[in-house]
């Protein structure tokens, strides 16, 4: 007997608001998850880091990614959507702030 295990955030049945997201420095996905609760279709998710994107993918699947800094980026890239998410960079704005030191005791 095989049991599969679901990995990644569970797509609540909330109906779509009509509304799009595209959610800039997406991290692996929480404000994506609270924006799907809401109601709203992440359309793209970006962030610099691969480990993010990563994350962000097996958490939002039907969600288009990017690995890009950001600032680098001409803006067009993104598709035209109705909200423009940009959560704060967590390592300049977390009071632990981001340190090799700190990386090693993850």
């Amino acid at each position: 007997m095989t049991t599969t295990t679901t990995v990644g955030y569970q797509r609540p049945t909330v109906p779509w608001n009509g509304l799009t997201v595209t959610d800039l420095f997406c991290g692996a996905g929480g404000s994506s998850s609270g924006l799907v609760e809401a109601g709203y279709r992440v359309v793209i998710a970006a962030n610099h880091w691969a480990l993010a994107i990563e994350s962000h993918q097996i958490n939002h699947p039907d969600t288009d990614h990017s690995q890009a800094d950001i600032s680098q980026v001409n803006p067009a890239y993104f598709p035209k959507t109705h909200v423009l998410w940009g959560s704060p960079e967590c390592t300049n704005h977390s009071c632990l702030l981001y340190t090799s030191d700190a990386a090693d005791d993850m």
